[in-house]
């Protein structure tokens, strides 16, 4: 009985340390994606800056004005919208689970796994 117990006890113990390696590395793979699509996002807005300059609209333009502003208010809404998905994501008892509540606190948890992060980010052929 004794022998039953422990083995229980320490299979339960090893299946929840990997079960927690697994949700540290998906949030990992999630954050990079979103980070990723942030810099997408970035090249864009830099591509219809470029645009708007070669057309003579440039710093202090309206035009130009308001695109930067629009572009910021996106960008906020993109990041916390990403960490709002992740959050409702998982059940409430679950939500313990993750270690950042906000974009800040994401990007120190991405920071503290830059490895796993780097190496699912590098893209092939480059």
């Amino acid at each position: 009985m004794l022998g039953w117990l422990t083995c229980s006890g320490v299979y339960f113990l090893k299946s929840t340390r990997i079960t927690a390696i697994v949700m540290k590395s998906s949030y990992v793979f999630y954050l990079t994606i979103i980070n990723k699509g942030l810099e997408y996002l970035h090249h864009s807005h830099i591509n219809r800056l470029e645009a708007l300059r070669k057309n003579g609209k440039s710093y202090g333009h309206p035009e130009y004005e308001t695109l930067k502003k629009d572009n910021d208010k996106q960008i906020q809404i993109y990041k916390d919208n990403a960490i709002a998905y992740l959050l409702q994501a998982h059940p409430e008892m679950f939500r313990n689970f993750v270690e950042f509540r906000n974009w800040r606190e994401s990007q120190r948890f991405l920071n503290n796994y830059k490895y796993p992060a780097i190496m699912f980010s590098k893209e092939k052929n480059k």
